[in-house]
């Protein structure tokens, strides 16, 4: 799991919830029209962490591996327009000039490499099949 301090954005209902003085607990996590098993059960591991700290339930930690604080995240984006074939998924480590993916014509033939501009770690994976030019594929913490 990854931790990071996001900045609020504005009409959102972080926004809202701050201006009300309310505490909340924000997970991001699995994929965009899916359950992800193992997106549910790093939240609720997480939440359960964050209960236990701030004292609102008893019992032990699950904790499996520590998480990862990250400080921002930016969006590594399309290439060319094409097809879009993925070579990393949730959750992996890449570091700076690593190939992430392509982006094809129809045929297969005319291959872009998506490579990262920097490190880190991928929060999300765009599944869609085709893809413009500038279109956000992989976003990535660091």
């Amino acid at each position: 799991p990854l931790i990071m301090k996001a900045p609020i954005r504005h009409k959102s209902l972080r926004e809202h919830l701050v201006s009300l003085g309310r505490t909340y607990l924000l997970f991001e996590g699995g994929k965009a029209g899916s359950l992800d098993e193992d997106a549910i059960r790093e939240a609720h591991r997480g939440i359960t962490r964050v209960m236990l700290h701030l004292g609102l339930w008893s019992g032990s930690p699950d904790t499996e591996r520590g998480a990862v604080r990250v400080e921002a995240s930016k969006w590594v984006r399309a290439p060319h327009a094409g097809l879009f074939h993925p070579l990393v998924e949730n959750g992996s480590h890449v570091v700076e000039g690593m190939v992430l993916g392509s982006v094809t014509d129809p045929y297969g033939e005319l291959a872009h490499q998506v490579k990262a501009s920097f490190g880190g770690y991928v929060l999300c994976v765009n599944t869609a099949p085709v893809v413009n030019q500038g279109d956000a594929l992989f976003h990535v913490a660091y």
